[in-house]
């Protein structure tokens, strides 16, 4: 089962669907993704329930797109130098899962770390 690509899916909808927050299951391999996400601010907080938890969009945020690039049959790893190519060509930020953790694909250009890449984020803000 793809737990993170599920995360994904319900995150876009979520947010197309213009709901002011998404509730979501979060499994131990999902919290460092969300936790990113909370840096980067995709959302602003999180409100725990009994067996979900809800996150709040940041309400400046316009347009969120998620785009899912490694998928449980095809997985795409890139090495330092090729994400460094990878990270000019377009506006957002991938998220990489490396060694040392999950982290934005500068931050792991910065760290000289290659990994898997998740997914790539384009957000635009309410001027």
């Amino acid at each position: 089962m793809d737990t993170l690509g599920d995360l994904i899916t319900k995150i876009r909808n979520s947010h197309l669907a213009d709901h002011k927050s998404v509730l979501l299951t979060i499994h131990r391999k999902n919290r460092l993704f969300l936790n990113l996400l909370i840096k980067t601010k995709i959302f602003t907080q999180e409100k725990k329930n009994e067996d979900q938890t809800e996150f709040f969009f940041n309400e400046n945020m316009k347009e969120v797109n998620l785009k899912r690039i490694s998928k449980p049959g095809r997985k795409v790893y890139l090495g330092s130098k090729e994400l460094s190519k990878e990270i000019h060509k377009k506006p957002g930020f991938d998220v990489v899962s490396t060694s040392k953790g999950v982290m934005t694909g500068y931050e792991a250009l910065r760290a000289g770390l290659g990994g898997e890449v998740i997914c790539h984020v384009t957000a635009t803000y309410k001027s």
